[in-house]
Parts: C-alpha cells; structure tokens; sequence
C-alpha cells in the first residue's frame, strides 16, 4: 500500500483546542479527568470520575463558529466542526479550488437526548407539555442524527466532495482514516478530512457502560488516578469527551502544493470480529491479526515499529488481550515502546482512535513519546510489556496504534515519520 501525507491535524478535548499543547500537556503527565456530580434529576445526582467539555468553551465555540448556535446543535457537532476547521487552516487547503477532490469522513456513533429531557417527556404521561416546552424538545431532537457533525463540518468548509459518516463503536475515528485514505488511492479524491466526535460522557452514556462492567467502578480521591490501563488494579474504563481531524493528502498532490508534510499514514487494517458484542478472544488471536494485517500493508516487519499507541481502555478483558496480542507479535527482547493516553485523557469512544492518531503524529514529528499513567505491572497471568510511564524522547520512523471497539470492530493504523529528502 503507498503512504498517504499527513498535513493538518486539529483536536477539541477539555481544556484543549489545540493540538501541539494537548501534546505537551499529556508528555509533562498532565491528566484531563475529574470528578464531576451529574444530575439525573433535581433529586438524584450520581457522582463519577469522566473528562466533561464545560460550557464555556462549548459557548466559545459557538461564538466562533455562528452556526454552532441553538439547542439543535448536538454538542459532538461542535467539538468536531472546531477540530476540523484547525486541521483544515494548518493544512493550507482551499474548498473551492479542489471542488468535488476534497472528501469528507466523520466517525460519531450517537447523539442522545439530554436527562432534561428525558425527564420532561417521562412526565408528559401524567402532565401535557405546553408548545413551548414541546418546541424546545422538538429542536433538541433535531440534534440526534449522529451524520449531524458531518453535514455541518460541509456547510462550514464547502466540502463538495464525498461526504460520510461511520458509526463503528470505538473504531470510528479509524474507519473514518482508512476510508478517506482508499478514496485518496483509488484517485478519487486528492484531498480528504477524517476524523471522528463524541460526547461520550452524557449520563446515559455513563450509566449503559456502568452495566455493561465496563465503566471505571472504584471512587478515587484523585481522578487522576482512576484510569489505569494494563495495570495490576485496574478497574474500568473512564468516559470521555472529544473530537479530533486529520487531513489526509495524496502524496503528489501535497509536494505540488508545497504543503508541509507531518507524517504520512503508511499502512492500516480493519476487521470486524464475530466473538462476543462486548469482549475479544482472551488470547488476542484477533487484535493480532488486525496489527499484523497493518504491517503487512505498510509493507514493514515487526522489526521497523518504535513505538504503539496501545487502545488500553483500563478494562479487564481488553487490556489482557491486547496486552498477550502485542507480546504475541513482537520480540520480549525488542519490545516497542507502549502507551496508552486513555489513562490521562479517558476513553472518548468514536473520537478515540482519531485523537490517537493525531497524538501518533505528534509523536513522529517531535521524536517524543507520551506517558502511561498509573501503570506499575500487570497481573500475574498477563503480558509483560514495554509501558512507558514517563514523556520521554525516542528516535521514531515508525508507529502502530490500534483501535478495538465493542461489535468486534477492529483497526489498526501505521504512522511513519516524513523526511524532507522524500
């Protein structure tokens, strides 16, 4: 498979709207989670650790962005349309001069109402809602179609090219890459925007994933300390918001333009499983080949790769298959590198692989490695691997990360530094 160039990157996280300091941040350890009161109604407030976008930079956003405005606007669409436009502005590219040779790829899997809402429909049995409190409902329903980020995104850069969205669980954000790079090299398209959004710590959210056994289920004093991936005391993943975009450029076409390359995607793999909705093999038979496929199409051997951007969802099951997957493939002499950034930024479903993907090409381009926090060892019966606990420089030429979603949906991607010379 030919590499595609990587030439503009954008993310929207709490407390982040751009790329670079979200990267020095996670490399000096900082953590992105708290602890937050979530109200189900006026008498019923449940208490979890998450990583919450807060309202003022949602109206920030809003104020940047006009269209961002009103109550029919999910709050996925406008993490992403920020995240997106900042990746667009670095890359240095025109809507209007690629026309329809500019795509756009959006992973977002639900938009959902808010418990407000929720509550007052449940009292319409009893009490009828007047038009007021019906109008207000009926445009916040209008915000539910998870395409909604996607349609806007268009609107705002005059996307004129294919447009779709992915809804594959937490391989959305890499459904979203590796479909936009098929279209590049197919000759499609030139150009393509992909990347992936979720407000993923709605209520609702947090209370499907606390009875699914998946949610973080142990109060920490310090939320910090709450999402440890592959650690020993793990105990659940930790619920996140975010959005991030990549724009993806044929080669060629980006050295015509005298773009700046960052990275180029040189290889990826997507699969889906038919093991159980909610859990892999416990071997890690199929994370193993979902990684092993992407280094086949980048045409690299096990030797080549530095460095893995590890899903590490600080979950049992994941963490342990992932865990033997990686040791599985490659040398316990030679290990690469590991990191999971979900133990400081949380587990933001759709959005996670693509906010991994923009943190890999940071890490190609600043030759740095980011931090595992929490991590200490594994358990007795699971894979001893090379877990980096601090920000540290390492030479990089070439990075895995991979994406493992409930479904068996599967992706891994391959990152590998630019050289001017190329």
């Amino acid at each position: 498979m030919d590499p595609v160039a990587i030439t503009g990157v954008g993310v929207f996280v709490p407390g982040y709207t751009d790329a670079g300091t979200l990267f020095e941040a996670l490399y000096d350890g900082e953590s992105l989670l708290t602890n937050i009161n979530i109200s189900l109604s006026n008498t019923v407030p449940v208490h979890t650790i998450c990583s919450r976008i807060d309202n003022d930079s949602l109206f920030s956003t809003a104020e940047t962005y006009p269209r961002l405005r009103g109550l029919d606007v999910a709050i996925s669409t406008k993490m992403a349309v920020h995240a997106a436009y900042k990746a667009y502005h670095q890359a240095g590219i025109s809507a209007d001069a690629l026309g329809d040779r500019l795509g756009l790829f959006v992973g977002c899997n639900k938009n959902l109402l808010s418990i407000e809402t929720l509550y007052e429909l449940w009292k319409e049995s009893s009490t009828e809602l007047d038009s007021k409190d019906i109008a207000r409902i009926q445009k916040e329903i209008d915000s539910l179609p998870p395409h909604q980020a996607a349609q806007y995104i268009a609107n705002e850069l005059s996307v004129k090219g294919c447009v779709q969205n992915f809804a594959d669980a937490c391989t959305a954000g890499p459904t979203a890459i590796i479909s936009a790079q098929r279209r590049i090299l197919s000759g499609e398209l030139d150009v393509a925007i992909c990347g992936a959004t979720e407000h993923a710590t709605h209520p609702t959210m947090q209370m499907s994933f606390s009875k699914l056994g998946a949610l973080n289920n142990t109060l920490y004093d310090e939320a910090s300390k709450a999402s440890r991936p592959f650690d020993k005391h793990r105990s659940g993943c930790v619920l996140a918001d975010g959005a991030a975009f990549l724009i993806l450029e044929n080669v060629a076409h980006a050295k015509n333009r005298g773009a700046t390359v960052l990275a180029y995607l040189s290889g990826a793999a997507r699969q889906t499983e038919a093991y159980k909705p909610t859990s892999t093999e416990a071997n890690g038979m199929y994370y193993q080949k979902s990684m092993e496929d992407a280094l086949c199409s980048a045409k690299l051997s096990v030797d080549d790769i530095q460095h893995i951007s590890a899903h590490g969802t600080s979950t049992q099951s994941n963490d342990a298959a992932e865990g033997r997957a990686i040791a599985s493939i490659f040398h316990t002499d030679n290990c690469p590198t590991v990191t999971s950034t979900k133990s400081a930024m949380g587990h933001s479903l759709a959005a996670s692989g693509a906010i991994e993907a923009v943190l890999c090409v940071l890490s190609l381009t600043e030759q740095k490695v980011l931090p595992t926090l929490n991590y200490s060892r594994p358990k007795e019966d699971e894979a001893v691997l090379n877990i980096i606990t601090k920000g540290s420089p390492q030479a990089l030429e070439h990075v895995l990360s991979n994406s493992f979603g409930f479904g068996g949906e599967n992706a891994s991607l391959v990152f590998s530094k630019y050289h001017t010379a190329t």
